[in-house]
Formats: structure tokens, C-alpha cells, sequence
């Protein structure tokens, strides 16, 4: 149900998910779903999501805070670390993907890279070893979720970021 002051509710009632310490993975439950935008936004205007994952009668999980930049189809990650020249920046769209992403670096040198996709668990799913600076990532076996991408070149990384697959 959609609630006055533009918030989404979905409400489980008798979902009966295990507990995540008798069976952990079969106490994950996701939701897939989409909104349309209000008509006559203006591009570069951002829309901001944060959710509350209640259980029973405890007090909420909260999630990370996302945004959506109107205009743009893609995820722009930058990240700060201890020695910033080791990442360079990129971008990932359309994320989320349904068949098909291109992640795009903005390091232009013929070195081999590798890509590498992780699941939440942090399990390697899925790696590409190529020298452009371009990848195409098809779902394959990627099931709906969110994972997390690192480009390396040799043993260093040079750019991280999120994957999300509806």
C-alpha cells in the first residue's frame, strides 16, 4: 500500500521465515518491485530511498540510504580510500540489470583486467579476464540480488562497486 507521505509498505503477515541461526539460508526473503516516477521531473533532480525491516516486534533493521539521479540510467562509484591512485572510476548500467550491463572504466591501458562479481556472502560467482576497459556482464546464472564487483589489474584493485539483478 502506497501511505500518504509517499511511503511504500509491504506487510507479511504468517511469512514464518526460519531463523537465520537454525537455517541461514532459508531465512533470506527479498521483494521485486517497481514505481513510476512523478511526471516534470527535472534531470540531475535526485530521489533518495532508505528502508525499515521490521521482524515481529523488534525494532527495525534500517538500509543503506540509495538514490536515483533523474536523467541517468547508471550507478557512478567512486570510492575514497588510503591511496586513491590505485581506483579509478566507473560506471555500471543499466543497474539494475534484467539481461545484460556494461561496467565501464575510465582507465584506458591495454593491462589485463580481471572482474570479479561477489555474491553477498562474499562467494565469487562470476569472473571476466580481458584487456579493454569495457565489460559486458550477462546474467547467466546470476539470480535476483545484489552483489558487489571488483576490477583488478594483477593483484591490485583498481575500482569496486554494486550490481544489482532484478
Amino acid at each position: 500500500m502506497i501511505l500518504r507521505n509517499q511511503e511504500l509498505r509491504f506487510v507479511f503477515n504468517n511469512i514464518k521465515l526460519v531463523d537465520s541461526t537454525t537455517n541461514e539460508p532459508e531465512s533470506h526473503g527479498f521483494i521485486t518491485y517497481s514505481i513510476k516516477q512523478k511526471p516534470n521531473l527535472v534531470d540531475g533532480e535526485e530521489i533518495f530511498n532508505q528502508a525499515g525491516i521490521y521482524f515481529d516486534f523488534n525494532e527495525p533493521i534500517i538500509t543503506n540510504e540509495t538514490f536515483h539521479l533523474i536523467g541517468t540510467n547508471f550507478v557512478d562509484i567512486q570510492l575514497s580510500v588510503e591511496d586513491p591512485s590505485i581506483i579509478v572510476a566507473s560506471k555500471i548500467y543499466p543497474n539494475p540489470l534484467q539481461d545484460e550491463a556494461t561496467l565501464e572504466l575510465e582507465d584506458q591501458s591495454n593491462a589485463p583486467k580481471q572482474l570479479e562479481i561477489f555474491n553477498a556472502q562474499g562467494q565469487l560467482i562470476k569472473m571476466i579476464n580481458q584487456r579493454s576497459s569495457t565489460f559486458k556482464i550477462t546474467r547467466d546464472n546470476l539470480s535476483t540480488g545484489t552483489y558487489i564487483y571488483k576490477v583488478k589489474i594483477g593483484s591490485r584493485a583498481i575500482a569496486y562497486g554494486t550490481l544489482i539483478v532484478l
